[in-house]
């Protein structure tokens, strides 16, 4: 899913439809009526370097674009999971729900899955998901992460006043992130 933090984009890889979502409009695309051009966009989309990418555990989800689309995402500038770790490096776990709960005071939405995946996130389970069900929780994932990234580079900013001095390894938070930990990422990515 894609989403500017004002429309949320779910592809399925079957026609184009709307439902809301906490307030946010999501559009669902399928590949009935859309497969090659909806791909085509997305491989766009994804590989543009003009266009800022936000994910959460952005190493796994370049893997699966590589894979489903053939297409390099670049440039991921953020990754939520990393800026989690770091910020709050002893607290509790970094995966997107839990952080989410944590931040933005939500309810756990990753329980809706519970019926199908149980307690841990069984990935052989996720293809007996009924469709709708999948992309109401994609859709919470992508604005949920969204809403994480503004929460977490908010407080990362507050965390460089703080320490206007330089912080760890000579730098601010925000500097040590971007020149070091994000640009790690590519690194990492290739090497796997």
């Amino acid at each position: 899913g894609l989403s500017d933090g004002k429309k949320t984009f779910v592809v399925r890889w079957q026609s184009l439809r709307s439902q809301r979502v906490d307030r946010k409009v999501v559009y669902l695309l399928d590949n009935a009526t859309c497969n090659r051009a909806a791909m085509r966009v997305m491989q766009l989309i994804l590989s543009d370097p003009c266009i800022p990418k936000i994910a959460h555990n952005a190493k796994y989800d370049m893997h699966c674009i590589q894979l489903l689309l053939g297409t390099r995402v670049t440039p991921v500038v953020a990754d939520t999971l990393l800026m989690h770790a770091l910020l709050y490096p002893q607290e509790g776990g970094h995966d997107l729900s839990t952080v989410a709960c944590d931040l933005l005071k939500i309810d756990d939405y990753a329980k809706m899955l519970a019926p199908y995946v149980g307690d841990g996130h069984n990935s052989k389970a996720y293809g007996k998901i009924p469709y709708k069900k999948l992309a109401r929780y994609n859709a919470y994932d992508v604005i949920a992460t969204h809403a994480v990234y503004q929460r977490l580079q908010r407080r990362m900013l507050r965390m460089d006043k703080l320490h206007n001095e330089k912080h760890l390894l000579g730098h601010t938070p925000s500097v040590l992130f971007q020149k070091l930990i994000m640009r790690a990422l590519y690194t990492l990515y290739d090497a796997e």
